[in-house]
């Protein structure tokens, strides 16, 4: 047991960037819920030139959007193994790689960026394109805000 407690703190920077590495190849479409946060537009408005596209996930289209996760926001960080997980792993009964740790991987922020209000589509496994273009209906979009300001009414 401790053998394999010592083999398992040995790999650990490995096993991290293992999955960095397979995260990292994914794209990942974040929307918030909220158009009008001024924060949100400082962090990714490019410049105040963006747009904001207001989607519905209506059932009949079987759309994408519909995959959507909301982010869980977190005082503490999720760990890679907590005590429990590391007794599973070390006894033969359970692996590393879930979906809940996948999960915690993608979906869950620090607590400080909760005001985001954000949701994430995750996509990019198809290795061989070097773009994924995500479709949609026109009847699933809503209103068109632009960044600048003065002219955030729908168009």
């Amino acid at each position: 047991m401790y053998e394999g407690m010592k083999t398992a703190e040995r790999n650990l920077p490995q096993t991290h960037a293992e999955m960095r590495a397979v995260i990292g190849e994914l794209s990942c479409s974040a929307s918030p819920e909220v158009h009008d946060n001024i924060l949100m537009w400082a962090h990714y408005g490019e410049n105040h030139t963006g747009a904001i596209l207001e989607f519905s996930c209506i059932e009949k289209f079987d759309s994408a959007w519909g995959a959507t996760k909301p982010v869980i926001y977190r005082e503490n960080m999720p760990v890679l193994a907590d005590e429990h997980k590391l007794v599973k792993l070390l006894s033969g009964e359970g692996t590393s790689a879930t979906p809940e740790l996948f999960d915690e991987a993608v979906f869950v922020k620090a607590k400080d960026w909760q005001y985001e209000r954000e949701w994430r589509l995750v996509g990019g496994w198809e290795k061989e394109q070097a773009t994924e273009y995500i479709p949609f209906q026109p009847e699933e979009t809503h209103r068109r805000w632009s960044s600048d300001t003065s002219q955030r009414k729908p168009s």
